[in-house]
């Protein structure tokens, strides 16, 4: 306190010396009734002569009655509209008393209310009143966990929606405070046109969050739209929905959706006083603005919330068509819409959605004309987070520089356009480009790689004078391949540079071996240099490399060279990971092998990052084999093969087999024979990022192949089972073979996969009834493994698989009694108490799903006894496990 007046004293002290510094710089002195003027000292007028009048310190003529002195002579007074009145003093016209409505008088020169009512009240004539909002049509449930559903009007029409934004709470019971989100569920056809507008009674500041209910194959929900307001009470928005889909509005607070969508820790908010009101209106069938004429224009201000539509229509098949999509800086101010541009054929199917995630970035798309086709564009946006909400629309013509005949190395792109160059390749030649921009270049460019479809080939790139532009394609068939670039801040870019190799690359047919392969060089900063090759693949089939082999040339190969099997997307086919393996996710199986999923074109791509191979050259040959399919194994109806022989090949087998289904694979050398059987097992995923490590995920979707199993039998002639659980419908690959390698071609072996039946407990109402002994005690030890997943909703914490295979048991408690339940599995258990097989995680009294063992300790609490289950369940597959119960009573 001390401190803060001492230096309050010395500023007052230094503004005193200051103002009387000032002071005496006065260069002259004036006496009384006169002021200094332009280094002189003047008579102060307070008087003027007859016929004059005094105005700004001088004695001017005095006007006539309707003139008035405009500071030169004496002008008319104009006539001033009605409400406004002439002001001789500043020569204007302004506005009086008459201009205020019933309600309001004139004040300080503006009208204001004859009642001033404070925050949460409005004027009623001359009553302040509190502001509340009409009853809804459909009100949120009470319960947090329940979302209420509702119809859309029809066209033309509207619903409301209402409620509260509750006070935060601790729901999940981890100690931290829960943002309340009210949902509200509607189903709606593709095409649909809304617009939602809510407001409150001033403690809220409403916002909402919409979404499609169905999910892409990645798990990400197909469509998602935000309503933020940060500046007004009311906060409006339109969407146009694209797809036919049940969709989810959740309303909250502007201060909790903006914690949401930007992922920012804030304290939520929320509370009595929170309530809100919500309007959803069917606008019906928009009316596009046409465009049959290219270039286009269009641009405008977003704050009333609404989308726009353009209709794009009389454009010849094959012309390519630029739209783009952007928030306008104002005034160096960034702009703070987060653009989309979504584009729709004639029958109204979704072609294309771009989004803007940031706002100093356009959504923009690159559209191949069919002939016939109309098209709908919708100018969109993701969010906007302030009050910057102009935008600009283009839609622009673009004939592209074929590449493949001319020399792109040096081009330009004017301001606000862009560059489209392409590629034409034949069946089997390779593609690689660089995009380069000159040193200290102030131009950004955006780069987008495209098939003649119009699909894109790799993820968007930014390039400058420091990072250059990649670019590569593969042609299955005759293809043409697009590189789109445009300046991502609307600048002029003056030069920049293509450098391209299209390389014809060796075919491989199946069964030969090929000497000498050459290397390819790559783009400066694109790729390593490169041996590409191809083979015509058969879906089914599985190919396997063998005799690689490396000749140096003025270089010299590295001790470990990489071979690849890639699709003509690019994607990899193979290697086979080891999914088991220590150096996990790059445990790479050697030879070279994979699984053809589909005809077509497969390349063989060979590098080597730590060596100098331009130069050198390789030796190669593919196999292509057909699997031994055996079918689809069920309870009681086992799949097998007799009799097999090595015959000089691999021993592959395929066989379908179901989700989460458990089989056994017996192998059998049989009779005199010494082989001493090795399984592998494989089945098709990827390598994914889960949390802080990486796992193979099993996808029969995928096209890698990971090892999953691999066992040997204990000696030569023994058979040997293996616990195999699919993890999807489709296919698994099995590979047999000898483990002392000496099998002859007069060696065989019988395999046979069968499916156990699940064990009698499987269901809940067939739950084993288990009684404790004398002392309260009773140990169960059981196999789960070949188990259906009958609680499949049980979530598996800290696992990446929900639930699998479970089995249950009943016991008799009574009131008081206390229960105590240690589950040791060797797989990752879940363990868990209920009362009710009608509803099992409804009613779960107790549970453990983390950690080895499971333990549960539970009290029945006073007024409770009877028949209580124990469901033993997996997080994945299952197996042997022990159940070690004691009953201790009241």
């Amino acid at each position: 306190m001390n401190t803060f007046r001492n230096v309050l004293l010395v500023s007052v002290v230094l503004l005193v010396a200051t103002i009387n510094f000032a002071c005496s710089t006065s260069s002259k002195d004036c006496g009384t009734g006169t002021v200094e003027q332009d280094g002189k000292c003047i008579p102060v007028i307070t008087e003027c002569a007859a016929g004059t009048t005094l105005q700004a310190g001088e004695c001017v003529s005095a006007c006539s009655s309707g003139e008035y002195w405009d500071g030169s002579a004496c002008a008319a007074v104009p006539s001033c509209a009605s409400g406004t009145t002439f002001n001789t003093a500043t020569g204007q016209c302004e506005p009086n008393e008459d201009v205020c409505a019933a309600g309001t008088h004139f004040e300080g020169g503006v009208c204001v209310p004859d009642n001033v009512c404070g925050e949460g009240t409005h004027a009623e004539g001359n009553e302040c009143v509190p502001n509340v909002l009409p009853d809804p049509d459909v009100t949120e449930d009470a319960d947090p966990n329940v979302n209420i559903e509702f119809n859309l009007p029809d066209p033309g029409g509207e619903v409301s929606l209402g409620g509260v934004i509750e006070a935060p709470t601790d729901i999940t019971g981890d100690g931290s405070e829960n943002t309340d989100f009210d949902g509200f569920v509607f189903s709606a056809t593709a095409g649909t046109h809304l617009r939602f507008t809510a407001t409150s009674e001033e403690a809220a500041l409403p916002a909402f969050i919409i979404y499609s209910l169905d999910e892409f194959e990645n798990g990400h929900v197909q469509y998602t739209r935000y309503g933020l307001e940060p500046n007004n009470l009311d906060c409006v928005r339109e969407v146009y929905l694209p797809y036919t889909d049940k969709y989810i509005i959740w309303v909250s607070d502007y201060s909790n959706v903006m914690s949401y969508v930007f992922d920012y820790g804030s304290v939520p908010v929320g509370g009595d006083d929170f309530s809100y009101y919500m309007t959803v209106e069917n606008l019906g069938t928009p009316s596009p603005t046409d465009i049959s004429n290219l270039p286009a224009t269009d641009s405008g201000d977003l704050s009333d919330g609404a989308l726009r539509f353009y209709g794009l229509s009389g454009l010849v098949g094959g012309d390519m068509v630029s739209l783009s999509s952007a928030g306008l800086p104002i005034t160096d101010v960034a702009s703070d819409v987060y653009a989309i541009l979504m584009v729709f054929d004639g029958a109204g199917e979704l072609v294309e959605e771009k989004i803007s995630y940031r706002p100093d970035e356009s959504a923009d798309s690159l559209l191949a004309f069919e002939a016939g086709q109309n098209y709908l564009v919708v100018l969109d946006f993701f969010l906007i987070v302030g009050p910057n909400r102009e935008y600009a629309f283009d839609a622009v013509d673009l004939a592209p520089t074929l590449c493949s005949s001319s020399d792109c190395s040096t081009e330009d792109i004017p301001a606000g356009e862009t560059g489209l160059l392409a590629w034409d390749l034949v069946p089997g030649e390779f593609f690689v480009v660089g995009i380069y921009l000159p040193m200290e270049s102030e131009e950004v460019l955006r780069m987008t790689i495209m098939d003649e479809y119009m699909n894109k080939l790799a993820e968007d790139q930014y390039v400058d004078w420091m990072y250059n532009g990649v670019g590569r394609a593969y042609a299955g068939a005759n293809r043409r391949v697009y590189v789109w670039l445009r300046e991502v801040y609307g600048r002029v870019v003056p030069e920049f540079s293509a450098d391209d190799r299209i390389v014809a690359t060796p075919v491989l047919q199946s069964g030969q071996d090929y000497t000498g392969l050459g290397i390819n060089d790559m783009p400066a900063y694109t790729y390593y240099p490169a041996g590409v090759d191809h083979f015509v693949g058969q879906a089914g089939q599985v190919a396997y490399f063998s005799g690689f082999t490396t000749h140096d040339g003025t270089g010299a190969w590295s001790q470990y060279p990489a071979q690849m099997l890639l699709n003509s997307n690019f994607e990899n086919v193979g290697p086979i990971i080891d999914t088991m393996s220590w150096n996990f996710p790059d445990s790479f199986i050697t030879p070279l092998m994979g699984y053809i999923p589909e005809d077509g074109h497969y390349i063989h791509y060979v590098q080597d990052p730590n060596g100098d191979i331009l130069d050198g050259t390789y030796d190669v040959n593919v196999s292509a084999y057909t699997p031994i399919y055996m079918g689809a194994p069920t309870v009681g109806n086992p799949s097998e093969v007799l009799a097999q022989t090595f015959g000089g090949q691999p021993a592959l087998y395929t066989f379908n087999g179901g989700e989460n289904q458990y089989v056994e694979i017996t192998v059998d050398p049989g009779g005199l024979n010494l082989i001493q059987p090795e399984v592998w097992i494989f089945n098709l995923g990827e390598v994914v990022w889960y949390w802080i490590y990486y796992l193979w995920m099993p996808s029969p979707d995928a096209i890698q192949l990971g090892v999953v199993i691999l066992e040997t039998a204990e000696a030569r002639g023994d058979t040997i089972t293996v616990e195999y659980l699919s993890p999807y419908d489709g296919i698994t690959l099995l590979l047999m073979q000898d483990a002392g390698g000496s099998a002859t071609v007069f060696d065989n072996f019988d395999i046979t996969i069968e499916v156990p039946p699940p064990p009698a407990n499987d269901a809940c109402p067939d739950a084993e009834t288990i009684v404790p002994d004398g002392s309260g005690n009773v140990t169960v030890e059981a196999n789960s493994a070949s188990a259906t997943d009958t609680v499949s909703e049980h979530v598996c914490e800290g696992y990446i698989y929900d639930s699998g295979p479970d089995i249950f048991y009943s016991i008799s408690l009574s009131a008081g009694d206390t229960i105590d339940i240690t589950m040791d599995a060797d797989f990752n258990g879940s363990l868990y108490l209920f009362d009710d097989c009608s509803d099992v995680v409804g009613s779960i009294v107790a549970e453990s799903n983390e950690g080895n063992p499971e333990i549960i300790n539970y009290e029945v609490p006073a007024g409770a006894g009877g028949t209580y289950l124990i469901g033993a369940d997996a997080c994945g597959g299952g197996g042997d496990f022990t159940l070690d119960i004691t009953v201790t009573g009241s």
